[in-house]
This record gives structure tokens, sequence and C-alpha cells, in this order.
């Protein structure tokens, strides 16, 4: 997730941020690792493995999973085809997901939840939350084991349906919801933008909160859950804070740079996270401390994900996708979109990165163009959309890439 206005750094204050932060809990340059500087598409070396893992859904939630992989277990399409535009009554900034059945769950920022079928994109059944909410910041419904959808919509609220769209229950919380993260055994971790976090064992009848924590300031990003299914990261807008059932653990502080963007945890634990200076960032999951440093240039709004196979891919608002070793901070893969100003909107990519089976990366920028681009860093084909894509992309069983747009429309793009 990302914000859209902010008060630009000025360079002296990113040197003393990476030169001059004490080590204890925050983000300094230790390790830190050289920038590819070539224009040129970068290719990932020798075999990967698979970049995604299996779910109780094609694409439950946000990033596909509780460690914001990014990756799903099908692959996507090879070529432009739009299949089919459904068009809602607001910007579809939220990001679409995915249920067991393949109905796809996407919102709209007038504040209405649809069920849509994946064929064609007509309504089974709409929720009308009874008020706009959202800005720019894309946030997911979660689809659980059960079937059971958990929607951060309106009125700071976490609105759990049933596949039919009855409300079972209301969770009011502090601040907007963002997108809750769920485990294969039914626990939820759940934030907002005043830095709450809950941890949620959701049943037909309530949420069964286990733990409500306040981390003392704002959030623009949501939580992830740890492969134990106990520790959940949280980006706060001064950097990480690690929490595990309700207890603070630590914080990874960056003072001078505002964090944007949810974290992201590798197969090897490495959480992972981009700020709003030069370099993106691999923690330590036990203590914060900095294991490595990447030197990304541009800011990053683009949450980062980290494949099963160990690839961090995010954006950047120069319409790079870079693709990092999680566990050294190496660069092994880049894509170059486009830096033409061919639209009235600046250039940036602040969607996540979307992964398929085959290594191919999907992805959308505010100049409102879709790219695919292979496992090498070929491009594939480019989709104009015409307005401004920021939302979550998602990916059903069938490998259609379903991607939301600013004017209202939800585009489903598939061979």
């Amino acid at each position: 997730m990302r914000r859209q206005h902010l008060a630009p750094l000025v360079l002296a204050v990113v040197v003393l941020l990476v030169a001059g932060l004490a080590a204890t809990g925050r983000l300094p340059a230790r390790h830190q690792r050289t920038a590819v500087t070539a224009a040129t598409d970068q290719a990932l070396p020798g075999h990967r493995g698979p970049p995604g893992s299996e779910t109780w859904a094609p694409w439950p939630q946000a990033l596909h999973d509780a460690q914001h992989s990014g990756a799903a277990t099908v692959e996507g399409p090879v070529t432009g085809h739009v299949r089919w535009t459904r068009r809602l009554e607001g910007n579809v900034t939220p990001g679409p997901v995915v249920g067991a059945d393949g109905t796809i769950y996407a919102a709209s920022n007038a504040g209405v939840l649809h069920a849509l079928d994946p064929a064609t994109g007509a309504d089974r059944w709409t929720l009308d939350g009874g008020a706009a909410y959202g800005i720019d910041q894309s946030t997911s419904p979660a689809v659980l084991p059960d079937g059971s959808v958990l929607w951060p919509g309106p009125h700071n609220t976490l609105w759990s349906v049933t596949p039919a769209g009855a409300v079972r229950w209301q969770l009011a919380l502090s601040g907007t919801v963002t997108s809750p993260a769920a485990t294969a055994d039914g626990d939820v971790v759940v934030g907002d933008s005043s830095g709450r976090l809950v941890g949620l064992r959701p049943t037909a009848s309530g949420p069964g909160v286990a733990w409500d924590v306040e981390l003392g300031e704002g959030s623009y990003g949501s939580p992830v859950i740890a492969a134990d299914g106990r520790t959940a990261f949280q980006s706060v807008v001064s950097g990480v804070v690690a929490v595990r059932d309700g207890t603070v653990l630590w914080r990874s502080r960056a003072p001078r740079a505002t964090v944007e963007v949810s974290p992201a945890v590798g197969p090897d634990g490495t959480v992972v996270i981009g700020t709003n200076d030069p370099f993106q960032y691999g923690l330590d999951p036990d203590d914060g401390h900095v294991r490595w440093t990447y030197r990304r240039g541009p800011w990053t709004y683009s949450s980062p994900g980290v494949t099963r196979d160990g690839i961090v891919y995010f954006g950047d608002h120069a319409n790079r996708v870079t693709g990092l070793d999680a566990v050294t901070g190496l660069p092994i893969y880049r894509h170059q979109g486009s830096t033409a100003r061919d639209h009235p909107r600046s250039i940036g990519i602040w969607t996540s990165v979307l992964v398929d089976a085959a290594h191919r990366v999907y992805v959308g920028t505010r100049q409102g163009l879709v790219y695919a681009a292979d496992r090498d860093g070929k491009r594939l084909w480019q989709v104009d959309a015409g307005a401004t894509v920021d939302s979550y992309p998602a990916l059903t069983a069938d490998g259609t890439l379903l991607v939301g747009v600013t004017d209202g429309r939800l585009l489903a793009i598939g061979d």
C-alpha cells in the first residue's frame, strides 16, 4: 500500500539517514549492496524453484498469502487480451481477491463490495457499506478457509461476510482498515491507519479477538504473518514493528524516512521493506537488525513480495521492476517500463508485483500501463488502461489477471 501526497526528502537528509543512524533497531546502510546501473532488462540466473505455494483459494488475500509472496501456482496471460471489463461505482483501487469456487471479490472506493462471476464479471451479489472510503491505498478483502470474506470496508470497520453475501459480524477499529492477513489455520491479523494491530480467531458468531495492541504511530501498510503463525510484522510510518501474541518484540526505525508500503517475509524469515529513501532493506526477523540494504534510487510505493524460492520483487517511481535475492539483497532481475509521459500522470509503479508459476511478472503503473514480462525480463505485452492503475493485482485459477483502474473499471486479462 502507498499514499500519494508527501513532502520530498532533500538529499542531505537521505545521506544522513543512511550513513549516520545508530545500528541498534534502525535501518542503517550496512552490508550495502550496489544497484545494477544498466538500463537493459536482467534475467534470473540458473534454475529457480516454484515461486508460489498452494493456498485454499487461487488468490485468497492481498499479495496471495500471509507472507506476501505475491506469487501464484498457475501461469498468467502471455497476451494482453482483455476478456471482459466491469465498471463499478468508484475507483477500483482496492485489490480484488478470488475465492475457492472462483468468485471474484472486488470493492470500489464508493463503499460497495461485489462478488463477481469469473467468466463474465457479472454480479452474484453486492454489499453496500453505506459510505465511501479510501483514497489511493490498495486494500484487499481476505477469503478465509471456510469461505467467509473479511472486507476492510467503510466506517473504519472490518466486515465478516458469508459466501452468499450476508453480514455475519462487524469489528470497529480506530482508523482505515488495511488488508487482513490470514493463515490456513484460520488465524487473522488486521491493522488500521492509526497503528492498531489486532489478532483474531474468527468464527461465524464473532471476530474472536485474541490480542489487541496499539503501536503508537500511524500506518499505511498491511501486516504479514511469519511461518510460525504467531509473529506479525507491521509497517508504521517510521519503520517496522514485530509483534508476537500481542507483545511488541522490536522496532526497526528509519526516523527521517516515511514507510508507505507493507512488509513481506521471505522463506528464510528475512523481513523486506521499502522506504521513502533510496534503499530497500532486509531485516532480521529475531531482532530487526539490517541484514542487507539495496540501493534502489527512486522512492517506492510498491509493496514488496517475496516468492517461495526467495526472490524479492518490487516496483519504483522510475517504472522499474527489480528482483533481489532475499538472503543477500543482491539484484538478479530487472524490467524497465516506459518513462514516456504519454498521459497527464506521473510515472511510477504503485501496485505490488504479481508473479506467476513461470516467473512471469505483472504490474500496473500511474501512467495507466499494465505490463507483463517473462522470467528473462523481456516485455511480453502492455495494455493501456487509460487511467491510473494502483490496486493490487490478482490471478484466477485459469490464469486470468485481474487489474483495477481508478476510473471504476475492473479488467480481466487472459488468454
